[in-house]
């Protein structure tokens, strides 16, 4: 039977009573990531876990839960020692790592930062501005996007729907300095328009971390 090409296999364990065991430290790293195995107990009681064969969920880029509540964790620390981590989702350090490096390959994991604080750093100025290009042709809205991502005071830019063509999200260290990025970059390109500017007052909701609950279903545990 080629183990590989079947999604659910049915183990039968008569020397060991493991109904009260957590398996999937110790089944992980031989069997992979995860279908429904069937064990029964040498008391004869019938016990579901969950496991999933090796290459069947992340070869089809379906993640399980586990994997969900990694990437929920590290987007909120992506320092977490790989051996917290693997307490963290019941798993132990050598599975968890795999499952960090095959998010990484599948490119869930895009890369991984230290957020600084603006003020700390002397980028207290946060401006919001709304650009309108002469003519919404795919030629000048490339050019602009090419030029727009070289510029450091810009964090974000996004191109909309709607009366403007691009909503950017600038920081600098003083009225002055904004002043100097609208006169010697932002106005300096060919084809704006209309350049509309809104000051943050101050900042009320800032997160990096994206919504994963509707992921994160309860699912049978191990």
């Amino acid at each position: 039977m080629d183990l590989l090409r079947k999604k659910s296999i049915n183990l039968v364990l008569i020397a060991l009573d493991l109904k009260n065991e957590n398996l999937s430290p110790y089944l992980e790293p031989i069997i992979g990531n995860l279908s429904d195995i069937e064990f029964k107990s040498s008391s004869g009681l019938r016990q579901s876990y969950k496991v999933t064969l090796k290459g069947t969920e992340m070869a089809n880029n379906n993640l399980d839960t586990t994997d969900w509540r990694i990437l929920d964790i590290l987007q909120g620390n992506a320092a977490i020692p790989n051996i917290d981590l693997a307490d963290k989702v019941f798993l132990s350090p050598s599975p968890c790592s795999r499952r960090v490096k095959n998010l990484e390959d599948k490119g869930y994991i895009s890369r991984r930062v230290s957020l600084l604080d603006p003020n700390k750093v002397g980028l207290p100025v946060t401006v919001f501005i709304q650009v309108t290009l002469d003519h919404q042709v795919k030629k000048e809205l490339d050019d602009f996007a090419k030029q727009v991502t070289s510029w450091p005071e810009v964090m974000e830019c996004y191109l909309m729907t709607g009366e403007f063509d691009y909503l950017i999200r600038v920081v600098t260290p003083d009225l002055q300095s904004y002043q100097e990025f609208l006169d010697q970059r932002l106005t300096q390109f060919k084809g704006i328009s209309h350049v509309k500017s809104s000051f943050s007052l101050k900042p009320i909701c800032y997160k990096t971390e994206l919504p994963l609950g509707h992921h994160l279903k309860e699912n049978p545990e191990i």
